[in-house]
């Protein structure tokens, strides 16, 4: 069974129509990456998906169930996560209660996923009672990471984890994303950084201007003439 099939998918902002027809589907433990330039409706489709924002035509079904126009809440109860850009972590609250936030559905499992959770992220463990907002970026991605974890998503929905982190952290968060694909997460990935993102995907999409014009599998994608100009660096 697939685990996302997205079906000519639209989306518009007012008479501004910012998806135009996509196809994506995404097979269990996969890693699924799109890419694209700024505005190309990457993060629309990421809110579509996870109800935030209104598709005005197609279908999202996810694990064979249509879930075209659910309430946010209901998908995430289904098993989908959002890790949005910009992490929008709770800044006044501390590391662990953003944590047991992440398990709102299922409160008797809090303390044994957050201890999971430090597990997996030392350096969350070293601040599990500092305030949010004192974090570095890069750990409040891993924060914001965690916190999704905490619902032991089914797919989890990474949009720009990259964004705006040191080098070294960049690093961190793609051998972390890595990792949760061998524990069997499907993860649908939007990323700035397309040379790392391609390098761990198992398929690509490329949108511009709000449509799909390459598919593949990532290792073909990456080896794309035109791609490696527009995003590589090539």
């Amino acid at each position: 069974m697939t685990s996302l099939s997205i079906e000519k998918l639209h989306i518009a902002y007012g008479r501004t129509e910012a998806v135009k027809g996509v196809d994506l589907r995404i097979e269990p433990g996969h890693i699924v990456c799109l890419i694209g330039a700024n505005g190309a409706g990457k993060t629309s489709i990421m809110r579509a998906v996870s109800g935030l924002q209104p598709a005005r035509a197609g279908r999202i079904r996810f694990d064979g169930t249509d879930i075209t126009g659910w309430a946010p809440h209901r998908i995430a109860a289904a098993g989908l996560r959002q890790v949005p850009e910009g992490r929008q972590i709770f800044a006044e609250l501390t590391v662990a209660e953003n944590l047991r936030i992440g398990a709102w559905l299922e409160p008797e499992a809090a303390l044994r996923r957050e201890a999971a959770m430090l597990a997996r992220f030392p350096r969350l463990e070293e601040r599990r009672s500092q305030l949010a907002g004192s974090l570095s970026g890069g750990e409040q991605q891993m924060l914001a990471l965690a916190r999704a974890l905490m619902g032991a998503p089914k797919l989890l929905l990474l949009d720009e984890p990259s964004m705006g982190l040191a080098p070294l952290f960049v690093e961190e968060i793609f051998a972390i994303i890595a990792g949760l694909k061998s524990d069997g997460v499907t993860i649908l990935l939007v990323e700035q950084n397309a040379s790392a993102a391609l390098e761990i995907a198992d398929y690509a999409y490329v949108l511009e201007t709000g449509r799909i014009v390459l598919q593949g599998p990532a290792t073909d994608i990456a080896e794309n003439q035109a791609v490696i100009a527009a995003y590589l660096g090539g």
